[in-house]
């Protein structure tokens, strides 16, 4: 009876025995606090019989592994990277306890601990683990800032900035906004400090060296309309009670080609002549710029290129060929933006000068801009003693007193009334079109005031009044007729 009371006492004793070195791990585990910079150990000690294996690991990985093959080969294995943290002391004895065992110590050095040593650090044998936290506490050591990528704002981090061009940064960020995208946008910043950090946002304007504060949090909305976002500096600043960061969010708006401007967006070139012509956009990215033509038969826009970009260049201007529309089309990654060129071959800078004033006549210079020789209709209006309108037109052909472009043909008007205010316009044509002067208005002088026997039409040095208004008379009909107004007075 005795036997059997204390056999099951036996049987536990001696799985103790067998088993004491399973859960044997000592070590100095607590919560420790350490600022950054500062230097910090923690030491754990076992029991390993053969065959036993002891894990010692960091927040982020496996730092060493000790295998006891025999007690007489205990190998402790240092990660590469760990020789200089983790330092393994065997125990030379042997014990004489069943199973015999050897103690271990293995002591983990930080150096200068940094806010990545925070976390759990273990020692680990079998399914026996003993830890301890490391807290690493200091100033705020690292701000991210992100945007929502649906609201059309890129963020990239510029690694090589010039920091005395900037202020109040440790770091930069490039916030690419987009123009066509619709609304607000927010900037939310993430903060990596111990203990927590209050977090302040100011804006510094394009221009401007002062600080305005904006918000307090982690998130800032922007307008994106705002007249003064382009260039501006968005400074993030985190702090806590041992000390602080900032972070610079600078702001390039980002939109398609627009505003364009163009040197000559309608242009009078002369024959055989070169033409350049610039054009360039309001764009960020800055625009691609190509040119295109239409055709006069299909109406389809066909590109061309260029000689000298971003302008169109024709080196020997032909104007049966070169006449007609272009655009100029500016394009970047966000969409493209015209603007429209138009090559003239007709005429312009239409103008009558009035000289000499007779009783019948008046001597007038007929004046134009044009590329190739043209045809003048010169209108004369007045009304007679009744309160009835009259007008009288005539066809002047002078292409051998011609010299394009600019064009100035001396003429004598005979005049049907004296005493009478009349109204005189013209009209320039050649083949590639017509183009009318304004209204001019001259007064007949007594009908006792003749000519002299010579006279060299000039130009008037007189004061002369042009009137609003711009007849405008078919321009096809070209016909090189001369008829004279005496003889339409006399058919009156």
């Amino acid at each position: 009876m005795a036997w059997d009371l204390l056999l099951p006492v036996f049987v536990a004793l001696i799985s103790i025995l067998v088993s004491s070195t399973e859960g044997t791990i000592y070590t100095e585990s607590q919560d420790l606090v350490h600022q950054i910079g500062e230097t910090t150990s923690f030491i754990c000690s076992a029991k390993l019989s053969v065959g036993d294996v002891m894990v010692v690991k960091s927040p982020e990985r496996t730092a060493a592994v000790v295998t006891a093959m025999s007690l007489d080969s205990v190998t402790p294995a240092i990660v590469p990277g760990f020789e200089s943290q983790v330092v393994a002391e065997l125990d030379a004895a042997i014990s004489a306890t069943n199973p015999p065992y050897r103690n271990i110590t293995i002591t983990y050095n930080i150096d200068s601990v940094t806010a990545n040593d925070s976390g759990i650090y273990e020692c680990e044998k079998g399914t026996v683990k003993r830890n301890f936290n490391l807290r690493v506490v200091g100033p705020p050591t690292e701000i991210s800032v992100t945007v929502d990528r649906l609201q059309g704002v890129n963020l990239t981090k510029d690694l090589t900035y010039d920091r005395n061009k900037y202020h109040y940064s440790r770091a930069l960020w490039w916030a690419h906004v987009a123009l066509d995208q619709p609304g607000n946008f927010d900037i939310t910043a993430a903060i990596t400090a111990d203990p927590v950090a209050d977090v302040t946002w100011y804006k510094i304007t394009p221009g401007s060296t002062e600080k305005i504060l904006v918000a307090a949090g982690e998130v800032i909305t922007i307008e994106r309309m705002d007249p003064n976002l382009n260039g501006s500096q968005f400074i993030c600043t985190a702090m806590n009670d041992y000390g602080e960061i900032s972070v610079s969010v600078l702001i390039e708006l980002m939109y398609k080609p627009r505003d364009p401007v163009i040197s000559m967006p309608d242009a009078y070139p002369e024959e055989g002549k070169p033409l350049f012509i610039e054009c360039s956009f309001d764009a960020h990215p800055p625009a691609t710029v190509f040119y295109t033509k239409e055709d006069p038969v299909t109406k389809q826009w066909e590109r061309i290129g260029t000689g000298q970009s971003p302008g169109l260049y024709i080196n020997d201007v032909q104007l049966d060929r070169d006449v007609g529309t272009y655009k100029c089309v500016g394009e970047n990654a966000l969409g493209e933006s015209e603007g429209e060129i138009r090559i003239h071959g007709k005429p312009k800078n239409v103008d009558i000068y009035v000289g000499e004033i007779y009783g019948d006549s008046v001597d007038v210079h007929l004046t134009a801009f044009s590329a190739v020789a043209v045809s003048f209709r010169l209108s004369l209006n007045y009304t007679d003693e009744k309160g009835v309108e009259v007008q009288f037109a005539e066809t002047i052909d002078k292409s051998s007193m011609q010299a394009p472009p600019n064009i100035r043909v001396p003429y004598e008007i005979k005049l049907p009334k004296s005493k009478t205010l009349y109204s005189l316009s013209l009209e320039a044509s050649n083949r590639h079109g017509n183009a009318f002067s304004s209204g001019t208005n001259i007064t007949s002088a007594h009908e006792g005031v003749t000519r002299p026997a010579t006279t060299e039409i000039k130009q008037a040095t007189s004061t002369y009044q042009k009137s609003s208004a711009m007849p405008r008379y078919n321009g096809h009909s070209l016909l090189f007729i001369v008829s004279c107004f005496t003889l339409k007075r006399f058919m009156l």
